[in-house]
């Protein structure tokens, strides 16, 4: 019951910031492609696909550099309180799922935002509540986690596009 309130809750909340907000589109920037090796502007260099049970955290707001398209500047501002991406999954080595969120929650909801199978291509449009600024004066803390899980100990490429941000 009470994942059910979680989860229901972070809906309620982006619905909120949603209602609230200006929609700002943005030309489409891949701004993470795990089947390049390197590191991503604005997150933490990692090679290679995500493994069953892993979380990684991204700085989107007022960092996110999308390396593919080279689009300059930084696409989602400072103070952009939802992001609009593309999530996709490809070359999974079993089934499983995938969840986005706001990395200031203190617990990981329990909604996937993305179920894939082996083999296949999946995606979705997904909006992800962005945690905030601290403000002056703070360390900028990673506002966007991506969690992975996936069947007997595999992996999955995960690719993320940014459509646009609310502020």
């Amino acid at each position: 019951m009470r994942s059910l309130i979680v989860a229901l809750s972070i809906v309620a909340l982006t619905a909120a910031v949603v209602e609230s907000s200006e929609f700002h589109p943005i030309t489409p920037c891949r701004y993470v492609d795990t089947r390049v090796e390197g590191c991503i502007i604005g997150g933490s260099c990692h090679l290679g696909p995500f493994v069953d049970d892993e979380t990684r955290r991204y700085l989107v707001a007022g960092s996110a550099i999308c390396p593919m398209t080279e689009q300059w500047p930084r696409p989602v501002p400072l103070g952009a309180e939802v992001v609009v991406i593309t999530l996709t999954a490809v070359d999974s080595t079993n089934r499983g799922h995938l969840i986005a969120y706001d990395n200031g929650l203190w617990e990981r909801p329990r909604v996937s935002t993305l179920n894939f199978q082996p083999g296949q291509a999946t995606s979705t449009l997904a909006y992800v509540a962005l945690a905030p600024d601290p403000g002056p004066g703070f360390p900028i803390l990673p506002d966007m986690a991506i969690f992975a899980r996936v069947a007997e100990g595999g992996s999955v490429h995960i690719i993320i596009d940014i459509v646009g941000y609310f502020k």
